[in-house]
């Protein structure tokens, strides 16, 4: 039986379409692996088109969608959380009822109980987050939630045209400046221009188009026609919104900036990195015609832009999900654990060093490891409680040997083989590791019966030692 997820976002004048559209994405990518369902408030007749194509939906009253959606979980749902109204205190009532939490986030302004934060903005750092001991942090561009045409490999087309597109909404009426700023330069070019049917100004927008055959109006796109409009266009002017990580996968020149608060961060991380190819232009809402005309040429004469390897969300998703064991990385904070966990009497009788660990060298040890990039520490939990831990060391061949403890007020509950597989899996979808291998005591029955039990073979057998090898 599949897992069920609730994803609960909302789109209206108020908070824009982003966070619905980058939900959604996320459930189209999980719909073949876990049962989807879409809970919004008030859905318009474009929402409702888009998430007809995608998993059953929910809709909510806007006066009690927090009540109405808390109501509804029994507790063994995964639920993804993604706006900014989700207050530290709502995502404990959800806890309460014993579900899994995933927020998406891009503003980190609070802290975090879910089980997993997801941000895929480019340059997004752990150090700005105030999560649980458990919470696992997804950040970067390898968890972009892209719609599925965003994840196509790229077909080669004529980049012969140009691409306006402000959001949905687009409160600000940025579509009409931009189109009046440039309307000399952009006259050798087509121009797409993107638009939802709730935009205000519509009318001031067709009567800019017809004055111009070269530009074309397009309203509330499938994410299809997004993608082939901007897989031909040779410049888009966007808001550092959702839309840019899609047209950076889409191989896009883009002149951007932001005019809300959570779009300033992804403008200071993206022009960080000159490599990414993009071209800044600031606060699009006090944007003059000059300053436009000028980031428009450097856009035109700009260099290629990075080429990004498509993010596997799917496989990161279940490497989280996919056991009731959830796992994530060590940090210092953790060295008392894995101390204590190291030097428990079963642990040190089957280790091949059998001496207790003193704390100084306990302490200078785990630094090591963690700072080390051959060297990867996970914390194992059950139920938010710190039930063991699985080390990952990195040969230069590229294998993984694992070494494996079980908090002893957890042992003979039959963790040690979901602890296991959810560390395996974890480590081949984030880090690519294919190989693991370890060493094991023959009088370890217990841990010889786990590596069997998940799949290990065993290699050979010397000085009544076991040596297993797994490939995945």
């Amino acid at each position: 039986m599949k897992k069920r997820i609730c994803f609960r976002a909302d789109a209206n004048a108020q908070v824009g379409f982003g966070h619905f559209i980058r939900t959604l994405a996320l459930a189209d990518m999980l719909k073949e692996d876990f049962d989807c369902v879409f809970y919004t408030a008030d859905p318009t007749p474009y929402q409702i088109g888009e998430l007809q194509k995608v998993c059953p939906y929910v809709p909510l009253s806007d006066s009690t969608k927090l009540e109405d959606f808390l109501a509804s979980l029994t507790g063994s749902e995964i639920v993804v959380l993604d706006n900014y109204f989700y207050t530290e205190e709502y995502q404990k009532q959800i806890k309460d009822k014993g579900c899994k939490l995933v927020c998406i986030d891009d503003m980190h302004d609070r802290h975090y109980y879910s089980d997993v934060v997801i941000n895929h903005a480019y340059g997004a750092k752990k150090e700005d987050y105030s999560i649980e001991p458990y919470t696992q942090l997804c950040l970067g561009l390898n968890y972009a939630l892209l719609r599925k045409p965003f994840l196509e490999k790229l077909t080669k087309k004529n980049r012969d045209s140009l691409l306006v597109c402000y959001g949905g909404l687009d409160i600000h009426n940025l579509t009409c400046k931009t189109l009046r700023f440039l309307e000399t330069e952009i006259r050798q070019y087509h121009v797409d221009v993107i638009v939802g049917d709730a935009f205000k100004y519509i009318e001031e927008l067709k009567e800019i188009s017809g004055r111009h055959s070269n530009i074309d109006i397009h309203r509330s796109v499938p994410a299809s026609e997004m993608a082939s409009l901007m897989q031909r266009a040779k410049v888009a002017f966007l808001p550092a919104s959702s839309v840019l990580w899609e047209a950076i996968f889409s191989g896009c020149n883009v002149v951007y900036g932001y005019y809300v608060d959570n779009q300033m961060d992804i403008c200071k991380n993206v022009g960080s990195n000159q490599k990414l190819g993009l071209t800044y232009i600031g606060d699009l809402k006090s944007i003059s015609a000059y300053s436009l005309r000028e980031r428009f040429k450097d856009a035109i004469d700009h260099c290629s832009l990075m080429s990004f390897e498509k993010p596997d969300t799917v496989s990161n998703f279940k490497a989280l999900f996919g056991s009731d064991v959830t796992v994530r990385e060590a940090k210092l904070d953790d060295a008392e654990l894995y101390f204590e966990w190291a030097n428990d009497p079963t642990v040190r009788q089957m280790a091949f060093h059998m001496e207790p660990i003193p704390w100084d060298s306990h302490i200078g040890w785990f630094k090591n490891k963690v700072a080390s990039q051959s060297s990867h520490l996970l914390v194992c939990y059950e139920n938010e409680l710190p039930i063991g831990q699985v080390r990952f060391d990195i040969s230069e061949s590229g294998e993984a040997e694992i070494d494996i403890s079980i908090a002893k007020e957890h042992r003979g509950k039959g963790l040690g083989k979901s602890m296991l597989k959810a560390a395996i899996e974890y480590e081949k979808c984030m880090n690519g590791i294919r190989t693991f291998v370890s060493e094991v005591k023959e009088d370890n029955i217990s841990s010889n019966k786990m590596f069997t039990a998940c799949g290990f073979s065993l290699t050979n057998n010397t000085n009544r030692i076991n040596y297993y090898s797994l490939q995945v």
